[in-house]
């Protein structure tokens, strides 16, 4: 088995293939400025969400992508990048019945959707190319449809506020995160689902959460491939280093 928490991205600064810093995080009686928690109506929740940071920015891990809601809301936000798994990125949802115009019709809402971001926002300086997509995959494609296999399965959002900066790593200020069971397609919507909503300011203790959902998309990110993906296999196109 194809194990995903075990994959490198190449540093060329030290010119070998390093791991991802990813971590765990405990806090004790961490502060927050807002907790909400959604067990109806999911869907409605995570638009007004989206809504309410047109401005700002977006960006976050979401296994399967596809609900047109949620995708047009997505169309109207400043600076946006989200990986979604390379298998399912165009997963057959309870509209789609095997129908290429559906598909066509989730590309086209992909390319529709911004992102103000560079390689350099999430801590890559060198790579195959720009960042000219606000949505990209990672992951195994599963070839065989087998029902047990290594997923890139988060299905959470980071929002947050941006500024004029010299440094590109710190045009936005994360301060919100959503997370839970709901994946962003339509048969979630009918489904019986949870998520949860916090926010806090970088003062408060519950802040270092923000951070760590930020961070772990910033290390998914060095792996992302394009849409148009060419390998079966996890096949990075950035580079970390000078």
């Amino acid at each position: 088995m194809n194990d995903l928490n075990n994959k490198k991205v190449w540093n060329e600064d030290q010119g070998q293939h390093v791991s991802l810093n990813r971590a765990n995080y405990k806090l004790y009686n961490p502060e927050f400025e807002l907790v909400e928690v959604y067990f109806k109506e999911v869907e409605n929740e995570i638009v007004k969400k989206i809504q309410e940071y047109e401005d700002g920015a977006i960006v976050g891990c979401v296994a399967w992508l596809t609900s047109e809601r949620i995708l047009t809301a997505l169309s109207k936000v400043s600076n946006v990048q989200i990986i979604v798994q390379k298998e399912d990125f165009l997963r057959p949802d309870i509209n789609e019945n095997t129908n290429s115009a559906w598909k066509r019709k989730i590309q086209k809402l992909y390319k529709s959707i911004n992102t103000g971001f560079f390689p350099g926002s999430f801590g890559v300086s060198y790579g195959a190319g720009g960042l000219d997509e606000a949505i990209r995959c990672v992951g195994n494609y599963n070839s065989d449809k087998s029902p047990a296999f290594p997923r890139a399965h988060h299905k959470f959002l980071v929002f947050g506020k941006t500024y004029d900066s010299n440094d590109i790593r710190n045009l936005w200020q994360p301060e919100a995160v959503w997370t839970g069971s709901f994946n962003f397609s339509a048969n979630a919507g009918m489904s019986f689902e949870n998520a949860i909503f916090f926010k806090s300011s970088p003062q408060q203790s519950g802040h270092k959460l923000i951070m760590g959902y930020t961070q772990e998309h910033e290390e998914l990110f060095k792996l992302s491939e394009s849409l148009d993906w060419k390998s079966n296999w996890v096949e990075p196109e950035f580079r970390i280093g000078t």
